[in-house]
């Protein structure tokens, strides 16, 4: 499922959906790191929306499901969409900060196509050309 193409109200079902069904989807190692996928995404999403409450949400689920800490994927996933909402709703300084350590240490580990992949995807969303 790619949320890109959901609409806010499908992508704030899912995030509530999520939480209602905890136990199915997240006791099931296949489908966690998709999961958490799911959610940062549609935070991301939710916040260059403009929708504050819904991301905001989307945060507490993923601590909820307990943020994907053991996954280096997902911690940066997690870092990247707490640096959005951060840059979106809070501190600009603070969250670009956090958004440009979450792309330079994937960059450091050796994924820069990753990097690039995700650094492109938020300059469209804020509709900027450079970080």
């Amino acid at each position: 499922m790619n949320v890109d193409f959901l609409s806010e109200i499908e992508i704030i079902q899912l995030i509530d959906d999520l939480k209602i069904k905890k136990r199915r989807v997240y006791g099931e190692f296949k489908y966690r790191r998709r999961l958490y996928q799911l959610i940062y995404r549609s935070i991301i999403l939710l916040a260059t929306k403009g929708n504050v409450k819904e991301a905001k949400k989307g945060l507490e689920l993923a601590i909820f499901f307990g943020n994907g800490s053991a996954d280096f994927y997902i911690s940066t996933l997690n870092l990247l969409a707490n640096g959005v909402v951060t840059y979106l709703f809070e501190d600009r300084t603070k969250g670009m900060s956090m958004i440009v350590e979450g792309l330079q240490t994937i960059e450091r580990l050796g994924n820069l196509e990753f990097s690039r992949y995700h650094e492109q995807r938020i300059l469209k969303l804020f509709g900027k050309e450079y970080l």
